[in-house]
């Protein structure tokens, strides 16, 4: 489309949309009645209004067809109906495609012109929204306001941060803003997976790979095509018919839905989910998982800290903002998880689509728990459940059998998303070294803003008192070790990571020998530790009860238009 011409453009996807509206009126009138919305009912050839139906009508009252056997008028009759019932179901298929094609067009060109003759077709675009989106948008508004005015004790250290409140988001407590989504990006995606190089696609799934000199550039469009290289590679767009251009979309808009603050960005969120594809394709993780679980882990890792605020589970609570009493346990996880769902709830980024209803359901309470099972309270529980089912779990990765129950592939899965979310020092020493800044920026930020607001402030987060050197020994030796340890026992692989861990630590160690005469003791608390969860039963039942109960802890409904 002409961008010289933009009023012409709108106008002719207008007149789409509108041959697509006569279109649908003249489906409504095709043969069929009865209750198809939730495919309960089964739908009935009415014969006095269809063509078809009229042609056996009169030829079964005719005087040639007397000797016709009923049961052969019936057989062609249901056949005609499935025919017909096909062929309807596609062109309602390619209508919705239009109205939504329209929709992202329209909105594509109010962001880009501002024209007021374009606004004459905004009333036809707008689509009501369902309830569960409404109940999403509800759940996702304003989630960092405190439900107090905050008082402020001191002015802020960084001004440039802490003051930056939106229209949408007045008075949020975030480190940053939130990013807008530009429907022209939607509209017209330019992705192409042939400009990726033979190199970097070997590279990609190896241990060392490093997005940090992407996130330099801020490079989100080449992360934005690799993830989706991932999906094509692993086989899912193929097994789950997931269309090209919807995933696109759905990386896009997952990816603007995280916020600029120093670690827990998009950048973080790939990094996490090519560990994951570094575990299932190199490591071989999938010889024990299905698809669908495959499918479930990776959409898991991308969205796993969406809309982060750089401020954590215990800052929400001191501050008494909104999602803190929302969500009383897991806080920003329950956030995080909701997020998810309602990018899957929009039609043009459902990579879900073609799901069926069962599968949909196992693969959004599967995308809870993993999602859940990232906050750092309920490592303790997945170091043990790991432990004790090790064995076991290797012997159905020896065997290339994913058979096992419903719990071990809890169990491996979570440890699986555990070890992926805690990869930092999995790589080299520079790039861990890059890595651990950036969080330790992040940390400092908070006790500063807990400064600022008057809070607690977290002792073992204040710029003034941690040392750096030792927090990342405690990271490697208190968090990471111990799962990676278990997880190379079940997938012998992993065993690389392991090894560069204890290299790592190595280093870090000596470099704080420098700084110290005498042998540097570990510190009783680190800012990688966290109040661990009571083990009360299994993992599966865990994850649930931390669910918010209402918002998060069943399946949704998210929109499937499938073929049955």
């Amino acid at each position: 489309m002409s961008r010289t011409s933009p009023t012409a453009s709108v106008a002719q996807a207008f007149d789409l949309y509108r041959l697509s509206t006569v279109a649908e009126e003249t489906a409504k009138r095709l043969s069929f009645s009865g209750n198809n919305s939730n495919g309960n009912k089964r739908q009935s050839f009415n014969e006095n209004d269809s063509p078809a139906g009229q042609y056996l009508a009169t030829h079964r009252n005719s005087k040639e067809d007397e000797g016709t056997p009923s049961e052969l008028i019936c057989i062609v009759n249901d056949r005609t109906e499935r025919s017909l019932r096909r062929e309807l179901a596609e062109v309602r298929a390619v209508l919705e495609t239009i109205k939504q094609e329209y929709q992202l067009i329209l909105r594509a060109y109010q962001e880009e012109v501002k024209n007021a003759s374009v606004a004459q077709y905004a009333s036809s675009a707008q689509i009501a929204l369902t309830p569960q989106e409404k109940m999403l948008e509800k759940l996702l508004e304003a989630p960092y306001t405190s439900i107090f005015k905050p008082e402020v004790k001191s002015a802020p250290r960084v001004q440039s941060i802490f003051n930056l409140n939106t229209n949408n988001e007045p008075f949020s407590l975030a480190l940053a803003p939130q990013q807008s989504i530009l429907y022209k990006d939607i509209v017209s995606p330019n992705v192409n997976l042939n400009s990726l190089s033979r190199a970097e696609i070997v590279q990609l799934s190896q241990r060392e790979y490093d997005i940090l000199p992407y996130k330099e550039v801020n490079d989100e469009m080449h992360a934005h095509l690799l993830l989706s290289f991932m999906f094509h590679d692993l086989g899912l767009v193929s097994t789950f018919k997931i269309p090209p251009i919807t995933l696109y979309r759905f990386v896009y808009v997952i990816s603007r839905r995280y916020r600029n603050v120093p670690f827990h960005n998009f950048f973080h969120a790939f990094n996490v989910t090519q560990t994951m594809y570094f575990f299932l394709r190199t490591c071989h993780a999938t010889n024990c998982l299905t698809q669908l679980e495959v499918l479930s882990l990776l959409i898991a890792t991308i969205c796993h800290d969406c809309d982060h605020p750089g401020l954590n589970n215990d800052f929400q609570k001191k501050a008494h903002t909104k999602i803190a009493h929302l969500h009383k346990k897991s806080i920003l996880e329950n956030h995080h998880y909701i997020h998810c769902v309602a990018v899957l709830s929009k039609s043009h980024t459902n990579i879900l689509v073609h799901l069926t209803p069962e599968q949909l359901d196992q693969v959004l309470i599967t995308l809870r728990d993993l999602i859940l099972a990232t906050d750092l309270s309920l490592h303790g529980v997945i170091l043990k459940t790991l432990g004790e089912r090790k064995k076991a779990l290797h012997k159905y990765w020896k065997n290339n059998d994913s058979n096992m129950s419903a719990e071990d592939k809890k169990v491996v899965m979570c440890g699986l998303i555990k070890c992926a979310d805690l990869s930092n020092e999995i790589r080299t020493q520079q790039i861990g070294q890059r890595w651990a800044k950036l969080v330790l920026e992040e940390f400092f930020l908070q006790s500063d803003k807990e400064k600022e607001m008057g809070l607690p402030v977290t002792a073992f987060m204040d710029r003034d008192k941690i040392i750096v050197a030792r927090e990342q020994i405690n990271f490697i030796e208190r968090l990471c070790m111990p799962l990676y340890v278990l997880l190379a026992q079940v997938f012998p692989q992993v065993e690389s990571c392991v090894r560069q861990l204890e290299e790592n630590r190595n280093n870090w160690k000596t470099r704080a020998s420098s700084f110290f005469e005498k042998e540097m003791k570990s510190a009783n608390q680190s800012i990688w530790e966290r109040k661990q969860t009571k083990i009360t039963g299994t993992l599966t039942s865990m994850l649930s009860q931390r669910a918010t109960k209402g918002a998060s802890s069943q399946p949704p409904r998210v929109p499937n238009t499938s073929k049955k």
